[in-house]
């Protein structure tokens, strides 16, 4: 009769099995995305993350992978992507750890845009979820003491070239 359970307990798992397969296709991604990012493969590695995201999007370590993968499209040279993706973990449900690391590449992309004002704006909200986070820190003070130099710098106004002289009068008079 245990036997016959068993059997029976087996029949029925495959269903249940294939539900979890996500798990081992998650990870497989993942280990893809990290292999190809220490290659130096961005895009390989973007591809990767994304799809290793896209498993199971409400399962924990998502807002880790959502990260890896903003980092790998701003390194293949896509920051209008790698934006989008940062974006996606401003949400207050993700640890603040990885709120503030994203508020931070964020910021990266402002200022590389020439955007300072808010680059620093994301910065100050990036120390505030995480004050030790060290690269928010440096960044707001590199950005700080730019936008103090620049404030400071009066702005040079183009010099003209001085106006056409009309000739003398020479006292005689034209023939």
């Amino acid at each position: 009769m245990t036997k016959s359970l068993l059997f029976l307990l087996l029949l029925l798992a495959p269903p249940a099995w294939r539900g979890l397969t996500w798990v081992r296709d998650r990870n497989a991604a993942a280990a893809a995305g990290r292999a190809a990012y220490a290659r130096g493969d961005t895009e390989a590695a973007a591809q990767a993350f994304a799809a290793a995201a896209a498993t199971n999007r409400a399962s924990p370590g998502t807002a880790a992978l959502l990260l890896n993968l903003g980092h790998a499209q701003r390194r293949a040279g896509q920051p209008a992507a790698a934006r989008a993706t940062y974006g996606q973990l401003l949400d207050a449900s993700v640890a603040p750890a990885i709120g503030s690391v994203a508020r931070q590449q964020l910021a990266v992309l402002a200022a590389e845009a020439g955007e300072i004002a808010p680059a620093l704006g994301l910065l100050r909200q990036a120390l505030v979820l995480d004050p030790a986070n060290a690269g928010a820190r440096y960044d707001y003070e590199v950005l700080s003491a730019y936008l103090a130099r620049h404030r400071a710098t009066p702005q040079m106004i183009p010099t003209l070239p001085p106006p056409p002289q009309k000739p003398a009068p020479s006292g005689k008079s034209p023939n």
